[in-house]
């Protein structure tokens, strides 16, 4: 988040063909309150907080106080943002400035990701977008990087009234019927780019107590609250064991998550074997409607880290324990491994929000997006940025844009924006916003 300085419009413009304005701030950035909102007469802990409502996050030793602002940058950020507002799409221009090496992302929170038109090399997979236990990216989880080249078309479909999936979204004033959203990174043409699992309002928040016994030893008894994050891993020596029990507790049935993620046992020769592979009994604990899915048919994800081979761990009756037994005497194991914990997002991923994340490194940077929302059918053939200043937008019915900025990064901030259209290479329209 951003100091609270004022902010400033820099230029504002209002025509046939376009609207324009830029605002700017120049601020340092932190974290976020620590813990979030601060309620009057609430005598808790963070930690405390957390816990009292079912829900565990990592908690550093010399964690800030309640409510507290930390992480401030040494030099304050210019950031200069141009929106231009077209017929059919709207143009972001964004300039950061700071006095030192930042790593910068370009953020849109929309839901029903379908995909990227264009070059997107997957590159790798993160549980969370930063494990930061002082950021507010810690909540954004199943993160994909993708390394695009030119222009990222990503497609988002969504809608709103009867038959569309808003659980969670809490956008209840939204209008009805289908909303297509497609997003063009156009600069930098080169970037990394980030398609994560936002966090939203699902009642998925329980305390549990879980127990590890082998031959009736207790070799683990701890607890934690199980939602987007509390994961817990685990670890144990079970050399010469020939059962495993594992017993669940937990307060809170609104919504089935519980697993016990990837769960398996290394053997004397180094070699492993899946739980579920192994004969198992259940005592009181429900389980998904087939193997490798979570109890809503979709996939199993632990703290953003898909986990198809979990074991399941809710109580079927809230009230008592859960327990699966596990038969070792088969097998010579000499480990117990596992990821205890939640199950988030649940059943059918298609319509959850997603963060889409541009990224940017280096005390300066520049972004160019075209957002284009439609109802049925896309107007746009292509984007492409000639430079962080000139973009060339292609429509399907053969006219093309060309959007010109200039003074966007000058020391006064008040940038021009020209527009021009062609049709069959006659230039049809022009307007300047100066």
């Amino acid at each position: 988040m951003q100091e609270a300085e004022e902010s400033f419009r820099r230029m504002y413009y209002t025509g046939d063909m376009m609207s324009a304005a830029v605002v700017e701030t120049d601020a340092r950035w932190s974290h976020p309150p620590y813990g979030g909102m601060e309620y009057d007469g609430l005598n808790m802990t963070v930690a405390e907080k957390v816990w009292d409502e079912g829900r565990s996050m990592f908690v550093p030793d010399d964690a800030p106080a309640y409510g507290e602002l930390t992480g401030f940058t040494g030099d304050k950020v210019l950031q200069r943002r141009m929106l231009i507002m077209m017929d059919d799409y709207i143009v972001l221009a964004d300039y950061l400035k700071g006095g030192a090496e930042h790593t910068f992302d370009n953020l849109f929170q929309i839901k029903g990701f379908k995909g990227f038109d264009g070059a997107a090399e997957n590159v790798r997979h993160d549980g969370q977008m930063n494990a930061d236990p002082l950021g507010s990216a810690q909540f954004i989880t199943d993160c994909q990087w993708y390394q695009t080249e030119g222009t990222a078309r990503a497609k988002f479909a969504m809608g709103f009234g009867r038959g569309f999936d808003n659980d969670g979204a809490r956008m209840r004033e939204s209008e009805d019927g289908p909303l297509n959203i497609d997003v063009f990174a156009a600069w930098p043409r080169s970037a990394e780019v980030m398609i994560g699992t936002a966090a939203e309002a699902f009642p998925v928040e329980k305390k549990t107590w879980f127990t590890v016994e082998a031959d009736g030893e207790t070799l683990l008894d701890d607890q934690t609250g199980a939602w987007i994050l509390g994961a817990k891993d685990v670890e144990l020596d079970v050399a010469g064991k020939k059962q495993l029990v594992l017993s669940v507790k937990a307060e809170n049935n609104k919504k089935n998550t519980l697993f016990w993620g990837n769960a398996k046992v290394v053997l004397k020769d180094g070699s492993e074997v899946l739980v579920s592979e192994l004969p198992c009994t259940f005592e009181n604990v429900l389980k998904p409607g087939a193997a490798g899915v979570d109890y809503y048919g979709g996939p199993i994800k632990i703290q953003g880290v898909p986990m198809a081979n979990s074991v399941p761990a809710m109580p079927k009756e809230i009230r008592d324990v859960g327990v699966v037994t596990v038969d070792l005497s088969g097998v010579e194991a000499v480990a117990f491994k596992a990821r205890f914990g939640g199950d988030f997002p649940l059943g059918d991923e298609a319509q959850r929000r997603k963060t889409m994340a541009v990224r940017s490194s280096g005390s300066e940077a520049r972004f160019l997006t075209v957002m284009e929302p439609f109802e049925s059918e896309s107007v746009i053939q292509s984007v492409t940025a000639e430079s962080a200043d000139k973009l060339i937008v292609e429509l399907t019915d053969g006219r093309i844009q060309e959007i010109i900025i200039s003074d966007l990064d000058s020391e006064s901030g008040e940038a021009k924006v020209v527009s021009k259209e062609w049709k069959n290479g006659e230039l049809i329209r022009e307007e300047k916003s100066f």
